[in-house]
C-alpha cells in the first residue's frame, strides 16, 4: 500500500454581519408573536370542535340532555317560592 500525502485545504469566510441587541430583541418579539398566533389557531380550532360536536350531539339526541353535565338551571324559580307559605 502506498502512502498519499495529506493536503489540508483552509477555508476562510468572510466575516458574518454584527448581531446587536436590537437584531436579538426582534427576533424574540416575533417568535412570541408566532407562539401567540399558533396558541390561537389552537384555540379557536378545539373550541370550534367542541361547538361542532355539542351542536351535533344535541340535534341526534333532539335536544334531550342525556350526558351527565351539570345544570344550574338558573331561569327556573325556586322549590322554596313556588311553595305556599303556612
Amino acid at each position: 500500500m502506498k502512502w498519499q500525502p495529506v493536503t489540508v485545504y483552509e477555508l476562510v469566510r468572510e466575516p458574518s454581519a454584527e448581531t446587536t441587541i436590537a437584531d436579538v430583541l426582534v427576533g424574540v418579539v416575533f417568535v412570541v408573536m408566532g407562539l401567540i398566533a399558533v396558541a390561537l389557531a389552537f384555540g379557536l380550532a378545539f373550541a370550534g370542535v367542541l361547538i361542532v360536536s355539542r351542536r351535533f350531539r344535541d340535534t341526534k339526541n333532539g335536544g334531550q340532555d342525556d350526558f351527565t353535565a351539570i345544570r344550574l338551571n338558573l331561569d327556573k324559580p325556586s322549590p322554596r317560592s313556588t311553595q305556599e307559605e303556612p
